[in-house]
């Protein structure tokens, strides 16, 4: 397939246009074949479409094209005006972002629940690699405080996988009342605590929980320490300071799972 027309300035006005979508809060801007094909695979729709002539007969472009009509051609020059990569695939799509309450999170889940909350997490790549192990632990919901990196991050989205659009979560939150809000819900608040806190491997937290997490700099407040229900680490055996933010996030994920038979057989 070959569109009728190719862009080749870079100040047409649909190049202006795509640009105030790309720097939208409303909508993801996702780029390269793999990730675009987790998402199409998901059933998930985007709004726009970029690409240049050369991968316009790829067959991820032609299932993109299948879906929708809003597609764009553009030369390599103007398409790296969009692109955030050194080597650009030459596709890309606009995506509506996804848009949950804490309510709307657990209305949406059940008595055996994982929740995250996440507070001023900064590294794009740490959140992008918790909602893709969140989404293989099979996490009910993500909460993120506000002065953490936004979801509409390209990078979150990138390293994420697209899982951005399959794991529901919220933003721009208060910590302390998420803590309240969530409490009053009967959910059990698990705060990592890597100076006092329990061996995660020996504590005792029941289902539904939420394990709190805190900035990579600064961890949690000590507010929201007295506030929950248990302190948990994972213990460290040899002399380093810390573990990543996202490996100690997928280890609290997958303890949750393997405590409480949550993998499917």
């Amino acid at each position: 397939m070959r569109l009728a027309q190719t862009i080749t300035s870079r100040t047409n006005p649909k190049v202006k246009e795509l640009l105030e979508l790309k720097n939208s809060k409303e909508y993801l801007f996702v780029e390269g074949y793999r990730i675009i094909d987790e998402i199409l695979n998901a059933n998930i729709t985007p709004e726009q479409v970029i690409c240049t002539p050369e991968a316009e007969s790829n067959p991820i472009t032609l299932k993109a094209f299948s879906k929708m009509y809003n597609i764009t051609s553009m030369n390599s020059q103007v398409f790296k005006k969009f692109s955030e990569t050194e080597a650009p695939q030459g596709l890309a799509a606009f995506f509506k972002k996804p848009s949950y309450n804490i309510n709307e999170l657990l209305q949406k889940s059940g008595k055996k629940s994982v929740f995250l909350l996440l507070h001023e997490v900064q590294d794009p790549g740490n959140l992008g690699t918790i909602f893709r192990t969140a989404r293989a632990a099979g996490v009910s919901g993500i909460i993120i405080t506000k002065k953490s990196v936004s979801v509409a991050n390209s990078k979150v989205v990138r390293s994420s996988m697209g899982t951005v659009f399959s794991v529901p979560f919220t933003e721009n939150v208060e910590l302390v009342e998420a803590i309240s809000y969530l409490k009053n819900k009967s959910i059990s608040i698990a705060a990592t605590d890597a100076k006092n806190g329990e061996n995660v491997f020996t504590s005792e937290y029941k289902l539904p929980v939420c394990f709190v997490f805190g900035s990579e700099a600064h961890g949690l407040p000590a507010e929201v320490i007295k506030k929950a229900d248990v302190n948990i680490q994972i213990p460290i055996l040899a002399q380093i300071e810390s573990l990543n933010l996202s490996v100690s996030a997928a280890i609290l994920m997958y303890d949750a799972v393997k405590r409480f038979s949550l993998y499917r057989k």
